[in-house]
Order: structure tokens, then sequence, then C-alpha cells
């Protein structure tokens, strides 16, 4: 899903609605960007939504470029499938299946043991987050907006979140080979 290569966990993907999303133009850049609001999160024991893990969880990132138009794709797929379906809700899930009706909280596992099984390489959920935390940083944003942006409380859980690279231990004896020459 794309929502899962944002950096969000599991739960707070399926709990997504409608209009967790608002899509507005950026006159300044001249690009559409989207707010999605983080505020709920599904799990199979909260089928409707429910607190998020902290505090820090609450909160509001943005994108831009290709995934807002797969966000209003989504939104308009949702809809029309409850639309078609006669589905009425009080919370209009983003994920939904042909029928109109809310995936199973579950149902990026599935997806992504099959992709797995595909391509020989293990992902699920919480892997990419750990994968989205590393490339941020690795790509030299600052680490405060990235525990921002993934909802962490602090700038250690968002450490903990990386892991080692071969670019990033490159990057490091860079920063030592011209002393080491010298």
């Amino acid at each position: 899903m794309l929502t899962d290569a944002l950096g969000l966990r599991k739960g707070e993907v399926m709990g997504l609605r409608t209009n967790s999303i608002s899509i507005t133009h950026d006159e300044v850049n001249d690009r559409d960007q989207a707010a999605i609001k983080i505020d709920l999160q599904r799990t199979s024991t909260k089928l409707n939504g429910g607190k998020l893990k902290t505090p820090s969880s609450y909160r509001t990132i943005w994108v831009f470029g290709e995934m807002v138009g797969l966000l209003k794709f989504a939104k308009v797929t949702a809809n029309n499938l409850r639309a078609r379906n006669h589905i009425q809700s009080a919370n209009h899930w983003l994920w939904v299946d042909n029928n109109g009706e809310r995936f199973y909280p579950d149902y990026l596992n599935r997806v992504e043991r099959k992709v797995s099984k595909e391509c020989g390489i293990e992902i699920y959920p919480h892997l990419l987050r750990h994968y989205f935390a590393t490339a941020t940083i690795a790509s030299e944003k600052p680490q405060i907006d990235v525990m921002h942006y993934l909802g962490h409380k602090n700038l250690q859980m968002t450490a903990d979140y990386t892991r080692a690279t071969k670019e990033a231990s490159l990057n490091v004896f860079e920063g030592i080979n011209a002393f080491l020459r010298g």
C-alpha cells in the first residue's frame, strides 16, 4: 500500500479515513500537496479504531508529487466502492475491498507476505517503517523532523529505528579519509 511506504505504523495506515486526507494547492511551489492526519489506529482488537500508541503519535504529515495523485485515487475509489455497494458508515475507511467494506487490520501483513514470497525478500509493515527512518536519516534529513514525522516521542527512539547501511559507512569513512591521508 502506498501509505505503507510513508513510515506509518500498520494500525495508522488501516485507521485512515477518506477525511484523514486534505488536498490543497501550494501556490508558492505550484504543486498539489496533501495533509494526512494521523489520529486513529485500527488493530485486530480495535476494528473500529482506537487511540494511537503515544501522544506524539497524533500528527499530520505532508506529502506532494505523485503521492498526492495516488491518495486522490484511493479516496475516489473508496467512495465509489461504498456508493456502488450502498455502504453507509460513520467512518469512511480509506482501504476497502471491492464490496466497499473495510479491510481487516492485518491486511497489510497478508499482502506483504505475498510480495515476500514472490520476490524472495522478506518484508513486513514494521520493517518498512524502519527502512523509512534509515533512508530519511541517510539522506541527511534532520533527525528531529524525522522524529516528528514518524510520531516518535524522542530522538533516541528514531535513532533506534535506523540501521547501518553501506552508504552510511562509506560516508563516515570519507569524513576521516582526508585526515588519514593528510
